[in-house]
C-alpha cells in the first residue's frame, strides 16, 4: 500500500471488511435495522410516506416479513442463540409470500424518504435480479443483503470524495471512516452510513474553500450544500451546526468577491433548505391518527421550569455514561450486545487520538483560534442537543417518569460524525520546529493503518464468535 494514497487505502480496507461485516452479521442484528429496512422496502414499493387508518400512522408491511424480522430480533441479548449456515442458505434461497399486508407503526415512517433511497435502490435491484437465483418472490433476507451492499458502496463513494477533496486531516477522516463501529454501520441498513460520510464531506468542502486559493464557491458547491443542509436538518438536526464553519469561507471565494454576495448565497441556500423541508413534510400533515397525551410536552415544561436542575442531570449523565458511550462508539456490534474486548477498545481509542494529534501537528495548514472556538461550540451544542432531545422525547416513554434524573436512548454511534471536530481543535504550531515530533507525526499514519486493520479483523472474529460459533 506504499504507493496508494489515503483515499484508495480507505476504499480497499473499507470494501474488504465491509463485505465481511455484511456476511457475518445475521439479518437485523444492528441498531434499528428492522425499522430502516421496512422504510427502504416501503419506498421500493412506492410508499414514500406513512399512511394512516384513523388510529395509527405507519407503513404497510407484509405479514410474513414482519414475522421473520420478529424472529431474528429474538437473538438480541441472547448470546447463546446462534445463526447457522443452514439458516443463511434457506433465508436467501426460499421465496416468500407477501400478499397479506398490515399497516404497522414503524419508527422511521415519518423520516424523509431521501434518507432511505440508497437501500431502497438495493431492494429494487434484488427484486430485478432475484429470478437468477430463486423461483418466486425474493425473501426478506435476500433483499436485505442487497440493501446492505448498496449502503456500503454509497458510504465508500461519499467517504472517498470526502478524503479526496479535503486539503487537511485526511488521516483523521480515514481513521473515523474505518473505525470498527463506523464500518459496521456502513455495512448495515441505517441512515448512519449516510450521515457519517456526508458530515465529513461537508467539512472537507468547507476546508477546501477556506484554504485552497484557487477554489471558488460555484454552482456545484451551492447545490451540494443545499443537499447536505437538507439531509442533516431532516435526518438528524444535531449535526446541522457543523455547517457553521461556512462562516469562515472568505468573501473572495464568491462571485462578486464581496460580503454581500456571500450573505446572499447563504440566504439562498437556507431558503432552499427550509422550502424543501416544508415541501416534503406536507404529506405527513394530513395523517389521521388518534391524539394521545404527550409525555414529551410535560417533560419539556419540566425542563423549561427547572433549567439548573436539568443542567445537573445532564452533567451527571455525561459523566456516568462516558465509559459505555465510548465502547458503543468504538465497537459494539449486533444489537448492542456484541462488544470488542476492552483491550482492543482501548487500542482503537488511543490510535484514534494519536491519529488526530499527529495529523494536526504535521499538517502545514493551521486552524486559527476563532474557528476553533466555533467548532468547540458546535461540538458542545450538538452533544447537549442529543441528550436534551432524548430527555424530552424518549426518556419519559421508557421510564414513565417526568423530571427524572436519567437520560436514556443515547448511543455512542451518534458521536461519530462529530469526531472530526477533535483534530481541528488539536491544530497547533507548537511543534513546528521539533524535528523528532514532526517525523513521528509524519510516519504514524503507517502504524495507524496497521492498527485499524488489526482492530477490524478482531471485530470480524468477535462477530463470528458471537453469531456463528
Amino acid at each position: 500500500m506504499k504507493n496508494m494514497n489515503i483515499e484508495k487505502i480507505f476504499l480497499v480496507l473499507g470494501f474488504l471488511f465491509g463485505c465481511l461485516f455484511i456476511y457475518v452479521i445475521p439479518p437485523f442484528q444492528s441498531p434499528d435495522e428492522d425499522s430502516h429496512f421496512k422504510k427502504a422496502y416501503a419506498i421500493s414499493e412506492g410508499q414514500f410516506y406513512a399512511s394512516s387508518n384513523g388510529k395509527i400512522a405507519g407503513l404497510k408491511i407484509p405479514d410474513t416479513m414482519h414475522e421473520y424480522i420478529g424472529q431474528k430480533l429474538d437473538m438480541m441479548g441472547n448470546r447463546d442463540l446462534k445463526y447457522s449456515y443452514t439458516d443463511f442458505y434457506y433465508d436467501q434461497f426460499l421465496s416468500s409470500n407477501f400478499s397479506s399486508r398490515t399497516l404497522r407503526e414503524v419508527s422511521t415512517s415519518g423520516t424523509t424518504p431521501f434518507a432511505h433511497l440508497i437501500p431502497a435502490t438495493g431492494v429494487l435491484c434484488a427484486k430485478i435480479l432475484s429470478p437468477l437465483f430463486i423461483d418466486g418472490t425474493p425473501s426478506t433476507s435476500f433483499m436485505l443483503y442487497f440493501a446492505r451492499l448498496f449502503s456500503l458502496l454509497s458510504y465508500l463513494i461519499i467517504g472517498y470524495f470526502a478524503l479526496k477533496i479535503t486539503p487537511v486531516f485526511k488521516k483523521s477522516m480515514m481513521a473515523i471512516l474505518l473505525l470498527p463501529m463506523s464500518l459496521f454501520l456502513a455495512s448495515m441498513v441505517t441512515y448512519d452510513n449516510l450521515l457519517i460520510p456526508i458530515s465529513l464531506l461537508a467539512i472537507s468542502c468547507i476546508l477546501k474553500l477556506i484554504y485552497d486559493k484557487k477554489e471558488m464557491f460555484d454552482k456545484k458547491y451551492f447545490i451540494l450544500f443545499c443537499i447536505i443542509g437538507y439531509l442533516l436538518l431532516n435526518i438528524k438536526v444535531v449535526y446541522f451546526p457543523l455547517l457553521a464553519l461556512l462562516l469562515f469561507v472568505p468573501k473572495e471565494k464568491f462571485k462578486n468577491r464581496d460580503k454581500k454576495e456571500k450573505i446572499k448565497t447563504y440566504v439562498k441556500i437556507g431558503g432552499i433548505v427550509i422550502f424543501l423541508t416544508i415541501l416534503f413534510k406536507i404529506p405527513n400533515l394530513f395523517l389521521d391518527v388518534e391524539e394521545s397525551s404527550s409525555l414529551a410536552s410535560k417533560q419539556l415544561n419540566f425542563l423549561l421550569g427547572h433549567p439548573f436542575t436539568y443542567l445537573k442531570i445532564l452533567l451527571l449523565n455525561l459523566f456516568h455514561q462516558f465509559r459505555i458511550q465510548l465502547s458503543w462508539m468504538i465497537g459494539t456490534f449486533g444489537l448492542l450486545d456484541t462488544s470488542l474486548p476492552p483491550l482492543f477498545i482501548f487500542i482503537s481509542f488511543i490510535n484514534l487520538i494519536l491519529t488526530f494529534i499527529t495529523d494536526a501537528i504535521y499538517e502545514k495548514i493551521k486552524i486559527g483560534y476563532l474557528p476553533k472556538i466555533v467548532i468547540f461550540g458546535v461540538l458542545v451544542l450538538s452533544i447537549v442537543g442529543m441528550y436534551t432531545a432524548m430527555y424530552i422525547d424518549w426518556t419519559p416513554q421508557v421510564l414513565g417518569v417526568i423530571g427524572g434524573d436519567q437520560i436514556t436512548g443515547i448511543q455512542g454511534r451518534y458521536f461519530l460524525p462529530l469526531l472530526i471536530c477533535i483534530p481541528i481543535l488539536f491544530s497547533n504550531k507548537i511543534f513546528d520546529k521539533n524535528k523528532k515530533v514532526l517525523e513521528f507525526s509524519k510516519n504514524y499514519s503507517n502504524w495507524a493503518i496497521i492498527i485499524l486493520s488489526s482492530c477490524l479483523l478482531i471485530s470480524i472474529l468477535v462477530s463470528i464468535t458471537r453469531f456463528w460459533i
